[in-house]
């Protein structure tokens, strides 16, 4: 079973996802920072992670170089989302940038792309 990790502070869009890539067969991991995400990832190792750009305690880019800067946590395909009108700054440390809204079949074929079976 693959794993995914999605991190965003919005409870309601991270239940959304939750429920939908349980339902997709992912074992779904969820926090709702990046610290909260950095911690579970000393103990569990996703195939992917999705993170939001915007949050509280550490925002997206922070976690996402942190994810970078780990060897045994670099290769691991991520995927940012945000809401903000312009990308941020540090696209040498994801693999795509999507703007929210993002459609749930562009998300749902982006994540299977980067956990083929």
């Amino acid at each position: 079973m693959k794993t995914i990790l999605i991190v965003d502070d919005e409870l309601d869009i991270l239940s959304a996802l939750e429920l939908i890539f349980t339902i997709e067969r992912y074992r779904v991991l969820t926090a709702s920072n990046g610290l909260t995400a950095l911690n579970l990832l000393s103990h569990s190792r996703p195939d992917v992670i999705l993170t939001d750009w915007m949050m509280p305690e550490m925002d997206g880019v922070t976690f996402c170089r942190a994810v970078r800067s780990d060897p045994a946590l670099s290769d691991i395909p991520i995927i940012v989302s945000s809401a903000a009108p312009a990308a941020p700054l540090g696209a040498a440390y994801w693999n795509r940038f999507l703007s929210k809204p993002v459609e749930i079949a562009d998300l749902l074929a982006l994540v299977h792309e980067f956990t083929p079976e």
